[in-house]
């Protein structure tokens, strides 16, 4: 029988370049990706406003990135991107321990609560002394640079709010006057 005879799909022209086309497929789908592509898809989850989105950037595309690019360019906005991760989460815990009343496993941990407390009660300038104490004492401390990042955050919110001093005397004042409303 003559190669002319044979229907096309079994023709050796056409299964070397079907074979060819499954290769070079598999090929392009299993290559890794290349340093702007991991950096673009980390960016586009990062964007959004779901943590849990945030958490695959990390896994999927930042430390990739981090581990086959040890030199890119990108590391330092990759460095602020695993920090506003690891805030997340690390708020988020403190939540969770602070409504369970867990004990603090670090003194950034407890030092950061405590500021929190007179940051939700209303007296911004004591939230504020307490958080510029946290960022100075655990400056240094890599353990606790997580609550660092999180006392310079609040820090940059309460001076945009315009607190000071004054604010504190209101706050007595208020408390006062509660109270003798209360007391009568």
């Amino acid at each position: 029988m003559c190669s002319s005879d044979l229907p096309i799909y079994e023709r050796t022209p056409f299964l070397a370049a079907t074979l060819a086309a499954v290769v070079g497929g598999l090929t392009w789908a299993l290559w890794p990706l290349s340093e702007p592509q991991l950096f673009e898809r980390a960016r586009v989850m990062l964007e959004s406003d779901d943590p849990l989105q945030w958490d695959r950037a990390q896994r999927e595309f930042l430390q990739p990135l981090r581990r086959r690019f040890p030199e890119s360019a990108h590391l330092p906005e990759v460095q602020v991107w695993e920090d506003k991760i690891e805030m997340h989460k690390t708020e988020e815990k403190l939540k969770y321990k602070l409504k369970l009343g867990r004990e603090f496993d670090s003194e950034g941990e407890r030092l950061f609560a405590r500021a929190r407390q007179f940051e939700q009660f209303g007296d911004q300038v004591s939230a504020l002394e307490r958080y510029q104490a946290l960022v100075t004492l655990l400056q240094g401390d890599d353990k606790a640079r997580v609550f660092v990042n999180l006392a310079r955050r609040q820090i940059a919110a309460i001076e945009a709010s315009g607190t000071d001093h004054a604010d504190r005397l209101e706050l007595v004042r208020t408390a006062l006057e509660r109270a003798e409303g209360l007391q009568r």
